[in-house]
């Protein structure tokens, strides 16, 4: 089990699935590097904070008040908000039953985070297709389907005579 120390930096404002950004109205500061818990309804994941823009300009820090765009790896939604975790706690079904908290490890730095993270999310992408590989289509498969006559289909009891 894992209990983080987190501390909210900003709330979600809008989502571009197609880009993969999120904008974001800060609170506190946010650097690039930082690890994020991004939480809301269907929403729940960490991710290291990659890039982010002011505008169009790309910024490593970002301070409160300030609307920013942040690379996300996973869906967001309006309104989601945003936590800055300050460190991980790992806690023992031991220390749980007798009180304690569990130990404290250090901080991992951001290179070891980045390949959990990209372990834990790897999507398999469709290989690309040379040229010489692609399969035999009919000669006509440009025209299938065009030259079809319409069936044409009358609704009611037909005409009566």
């Amino acid at each position: 089990m894992e209990k983080f120390k987190e501390r909210k930096v900003g709330t979600i404002i809008q989502y571009f699935a197609s880009d993969q950004i999120a904008q974001v109205k800060l609170i506190e500061i946010l650097r690039t590097n930082d690890l994020i818990h991004i939480v809301g309804l269907h929403t729940n994941f960490k991710q290291l904070v990659e890039f982010m823009y002011i505008g169009r300009k790309a910024v490593k820090e970002a301070k409160a008040g300030e609307v920013i765009w942040l690379g996300v790896n996973k869906r967001v939604h309006k309104g989601n908000e945003v936590f800055l975790i300050l460190e991980e706690t790992k806690v023992s079904e031991e220390s749980l039953s007798q009180g304690g908290e569990g130990e404290i490890p250090p901080k991992p730095t951001p290179t070891e985070l980045t390949p959990r993270i990209e372990e834990e999310e790897k999507e398999e992408k469709p290989v690309p297709i040379n040229e010489d590989e692609k399969p035999d289509f009919p000669e006509d498969w440009d025209n299938f389907g065009k030259n079809k006559k319409k069936k044409n289909i009358t609704k009611g009891r037909g005409t009566s005579g």
